[in-house]
């Protein structure tokens, strides 16, 4: 085959040489913002099932949860979430699956930003009302709510 000529080209066979790429490291991500164990892995083809990802996943090492996000026409969101027992195996899902082929796509696979913890999410939600009950800054949501309020109570007349 080497030489040979396929439209008009010349074949050239030979071994490739790519190397690995060190995965980038944004500067806006915090450190201290990631979470240990939790990957977030982007580009995932469509074709590909959780069944797909799982033994990808698996052969890396014990994987906690492994989450497909869907939409609602049942089909998942082109990402998954991979969480393993331990921060090594995670790192070691980042170095060996980095760049790695699934049906034709390339996988990125990074650390997981860490989610609110629930204490966070009461003083943001508790927040939120004081400054409604002090009838402080009311959101846009509230004035649709009252606005189609308006629009039933002129229907009812």
């Amino acid at each position: 085959m080497q030489g040979s000529t396929l439209d008009g080209h010349r074949l050239v066979l030979q071994l490739s040489t790519a190397t690995k790429r060190p995965a980038k490291q944004s500067s806006s991500k915090a450190k201290g913002d990631e979470s240990k164990t939790k990957l977030v892995v982007r580009n995932v083809a469509f074709e590909a099932t959780r069944k797909d990802v799982a033994s990808l996943f698996g052969a890396v090492g014990q994987l906690k949860s492994l989450r497909l996000p869907k939409k609602f026409d049942g089909s998942h969101r082109g990402f998954a979430f991979a969480e393993f027992a331990t921060q090594q195996e995670a790192q070691s899902a980042i170095d060996t699956l980095s760049g790695t082929h699934l049906y034709g796509r390339r996988l990125v696979v990074e650390r997981a930003k860490e989610a609110d913890g629930l204490e966070d999410l009461r003083e943001k939600t508790a927040a939120k009302f004081s400054r409604h009950a002090d009838g402080g800054d009311l959101s846009q949501p509230a004035k649709k709510k009252r606005k189609a309020a308006i629009d039933s109570f002129d229907d009812l007349v």
